[in-house]
């Protein structure tokens, strides 16, 4: 005796939702995977900006921004203030030189 049509429709049906569980399960996998391997990436950019922190000569922290000046000119008015406070130019701390006037 073969199958009847309502036996073939719920051999079907049965299949059909195994496949589509099996591919949600895959789905979730992946998107474990996924996030595991972001975080882990971005773990890893963490610990590279750290170690690109510790390539800074020891004293120094940062950019310094210059706003209308040129590095010559920041770079005497760093020593100028190092030598007035009597204090070595790598503990003190620059953020930025900025250009006032012109002493007209």
């Amino acid at each position: 005796m073969g199958l009847t049509l309502l036996d073939a429709l719920w051999l079907s049906l049965i299949g059909i939702t195994l496949i589509m569980a099996v591919l949600v399960l895959l789905m979730f996998i992946i998107k474990i995977m996924s996030y595991f391997t972001i975080k882990g990436e971005s773990i890893k950019a963490k610990n590279a900006q750290k170690k690109i922190k510790l390539n800074y000569a020891e004293g120094t922290c940062g950019d310094l921004v210059l706003i209308d000046t040129t590095e010559r000119e920041a770079a005497l008015i760093m020593a100028i203030v190092a030598d007035s406070l009597e204090t070595p130019i790598n503990e003190l701390r620059f953020k930025s030189i900025k250009l006032i006037g012109e002493g007209k």
